[in-house]
């Protein structure tokens, strides 16, 4: 089952336990964390039991991150290392959102008590369990970095949780974005500041469904000027470094997505089969039930999927 027509959190539970239930699996293209928590915490152990794949986000707003930890974690995992820390540069992004992107995140808005918590780096994990683990790496927002000129914090570290901690048992990752100086990065600040707390105002919420319904969406023009590319900066252990670099070279919101969408679809049916490529050994064994991650479900067979579809997947050591 592939489900991307958000909101999620209205459309998209009911669905979760029918396909549990008939023993079918499923991957969605969801950006909203409130609708990935509830999924967790009522659907994980059942998926589990019945051995069903759910599999959430599956497009622009984790696959490139958390893929290119997992290509980092994986590289040192080869050499038998331990990754102590990832963290995540999102050097470019171009893209137009559309109504039903708009709708979702304003959905999340109508729908959480309080905002607050899926801002925590260990939302996306049971509270029980979350208490369990290490102080997690903040995620920065902004900071100046001299040697790295960064989103999905909490699907990274499901990731990481899913995996038995296999990455590293004191694992951290950050994130943030790259400017290209001081005044940029001070105007996204004023406009990111000012523009929160207007979401905040139901009016000005309602106002922006009417302006952006659903349905509406990018030109094929602007499609085709779509831009991704981030670098994922490893550190092991021992203090060796690798740098991971996902790039996507047209519209990452919709061309890109489903691609993305499609090639996890045919991971999982490939994995369903018994038809995985068995070049695709990963260090990390792959979950075979619950509400999983990319990396946690699909590993390298899905990297490898991707690079055929076009996508640069890249890790260097230098």
């Amino acid at each position: 089952m592939i489900f991307f027509p958000g909101p999620f959190t209205k459309h998209g539970l009911t669905l979760v336990q029918a396909c549990i239930s008939q023993g079918t699996d499923y991957i969605d293209s969801t950006g909203e964390a409130s609708f990935v928590i509830e999924a967790a915490g009522r659907f994980h152990e059942k998926a589990v039991e019945a051995g069903v794949k759910i599999v959430n986000s599956c497009g622009l707003d984790s696959i490139p991150f958390d893929m290119a930890t997992y290509l980092v974690a994986n590289k040192f995992a080869k050499k038998g290392l331990k990754t102590k820390s990832v963290t995540i540069c999102l050097e470019e992004l171009k893209f137009v959102a559309s109504g039903g992107t708009i709708n979702s995140a304003i959905e999340v808005i109508d729908n959480t008590k309080k905002l607050s918590d899926l801002l925590l780096p260990y939302a996306f994990i049971e509270e029980s369990e979350a208490a369990k683990l290490p102080q997690p790496g903040s995620p920065v927002y902004f900071r100046y970095d001299s040697n790295f000129k960064g989103w999905q914090t909490q699907y990274v570290l499901r990731s990481w949780w899913l995996l038995s901690r296999a990455y590293g048992a004191d694992f951290k990752y950050t994130e943030g974005a790259a400017s290209r100086g001081p005044i940029s990065a001070l105007s996204f600040l004023l406009a990111l500041g000012l523009a929160s707390p207007l979401l905040l105002v139901r009016p000005v919420r309602s106002l922006i469904k009417w302006m952006f319904p659903s349905g509406t969406g990018p030109s094929e023009e602007a499609m085709v000027q779509g831009r991704l590319k981030i670098k994922a900066l490893g550190e092991a252990e021992d203090g060796s470094k690798c740098v991971a670099t996902v790039e996507i070279k047209e519209d990452p919101a919709y061309l890109a997505t489903s691609k993305m969408l499609g090639e996890s679809a045919l991971s999982l049916l490939s994995r369903r089969l018994g038809t995985a490529s068995p070049s695709q050994v990963s260090p990390f064994p792959l979950l075979d039930g619950g509400v999983l991650t990319a990396s946690s479900a699909l590993g390298m067979d899905l990297v490898e999927r991707l690079r055929r579809a076009g996508f640069l997947f890249t890790v260097d050591e230098n």
